[in-house]
């Protein structure tokens, strides 16, 4: 009898604690949660190869969407910019989720704008990779051995759920590594080098910009000759290029671009719903933007909160809380114009089959109407796949991923000529 008492107690106390954890869970807050549970639902890695011959884009399975009034008037806006090329750079920053990572999209759009108006390089990477990139390949040494994890040295995110900073300073692309021998031993001088892949047509760069606190210094290496700065370096147009860094503090991002032309950045933030960059510290992003002269950000997100929108109520939360983001970086960069480019169809287990989710539509109906009526101009990359269902055919056809969510290289490649195709209707 005592045996058995002893038994129930256990299994009471048992059920009590998985109670307990369970709401302690459910009291994550939706913000936090479309940056951490959503990001296991993101874990897609590029470990495909650079293509040893330029990538096929299908011609088919694609809607040629008509670039509405609204929008023609916001790229019209930025386009009036460009004639400031042939003086300086004018600066593209790419904003979005693991859809982008590894420069993909992102990469159509620089090749393009850079063969119509000039500049080169891919812009700005972080201190040490964490995905592979079609456009370069990154090799980061830590006392002259390569370092393959970002946890090898410090570092914190705006837009993971783990290891983030109080005070707000993530740089541009929302995370920083710390060199400090005190916390990661070794971590006080780095060596990076970078070689733009033959086969991508990425432009030579002729200028490399550290953005770092103070206590870092830079040294290059070119042409057998090394030259040491803090800021900004101009050196002889190439594509490849070795990078010493030495000193105690932070590094928000290492940028090679040129001296004129455009410069587009592709700035990843994996599992991200967009919801971070008011984490970001104001005054580094007012900086960064008026000294690069960033005249176009386009924000690519929302796939990674759709998991989580149950209801039309909380899609209207979602579009409200990115408004206050999208007023934030208006205050950060006001001589920008703005591109959204909203999610694309998903093919998910609903119910017991794979199906396209039916919050989607509403979804990008919404971030549509709420960046019309914000002179912000929309790009859906849902109504681009043809709506629902979309996602099933670009599985079929080879251009989606078997996980129904990412966009193989060549869908990746044919989303960016589409998305390409539309941008150039403000010119016609």
């Amino acid at each position: 009898m005592k045996k058995f008492i002893y038994i129930a107690t256990f299994a009471c106390v048992f059920i009590v604690a998985i109670i307990f954890l369970t709401v302690l869970h459910s009291g994550q807050t939706e913000e936090e949660t479309s940056q951490s549970s959503t990001t296991e639902s993101s874990t897609f890695q590029i470990t495909e190869p650079v293509p040893s011959k330029p990538i096929v884009i299908p011609k088919e399975t694609t809607v040629d969407l008509v670039m509405e009034d609204v929008d023609k008037r916001v790229v019209k806006k930025f386009l009036s910019k460009l004639k400031q090329c042939k003086q300086g750079p004018v600066r593209v920053v790419h904003y979005g989720d693991s859809q982008i990572e590894g420069d993909r999209i992102t990469a159509i759009f620089r090749n393009n704008m850079q063969r119509r108006y000039g500049g080169g390089g891919p812009g700005m990477m972080t201190l040490v990779k964490r995905v592979n990139s079609l456009t370069y390949k990154q090799i980061t040494y830590k006392n002259q051995q390569e370092v393959t994890k970002a946890d090898r040295i410090v570092n914190y995110t705006a837009f993971l759920f783990k290891k983030q900073r109080e005070n707000g300073l993530y740089g541009p692309m929302g995370q920083v590594f710390v060199m400090d021998n005190d916390r990661v031993e070794g971590s006080e001088e780095m060596e990076i080098q970078v070689n733009c892949n033959k086969k991508t047509p990425v432009k030579p760069f002729n200028q490399v910009r550290l953005i770092t606190s103070e206590g870092i210094e830079g040294t290059v290496t070119t042409n057998d000759e090394q030259i040491a700065y803090h800021d900004l370096v101009s050196i002889p147009l190439q594509k490849s290029i070795s990078i010493h860094l030495a000193g105690k503090g932070d590094v928000y991002g290492i940028s090679l671009e040129t001296d004129k032309g455009i410069i587009v950045d592709n700035v990843a933030m994996r599992g991200s719903s967009g919801l971070i960059f008011t984490k970001i510290n104001q005054e580094q992003l007012i900086d960064f933007f008026q000294s690069t002269n960033t005249q176009l950000i386009i924000l690519q997100f929302g796939g990674n909160i759709v998991p989580h929108l149950t209801d039309e109520a909380k899609v209207t939360k979602y579009v409200r809380d990115m408004k206050r983001q999208v007023q934030y970086l208006r205050q950060c960069a006001p001589q920008a114009s703005f591109i959204f480019i909203g999610p694309s169809d998903m093919c998910l287990r609903l119910q017991g089959k794979r199906q396209s989710p039916i919050i989607i539509p509403i979804l990008d109906e919404q971030l549509k109407q709420f960046c019309h009526q914000n002179g912000i101009a929309y790009y859906s990359l849902f109504q681009m796949m043809d709506g629902a269902g979309g996602m099933a055919n670009w599985q079929e056809k080879g251009l989606a991923g078997s996980d129904g969510i990412h966009f193989t290289l060549k869908g990746a490649a044919l989303a960016g000529e589409q998305f390409w195709k539309w941008f150039l209707q403000a010119k016609e």
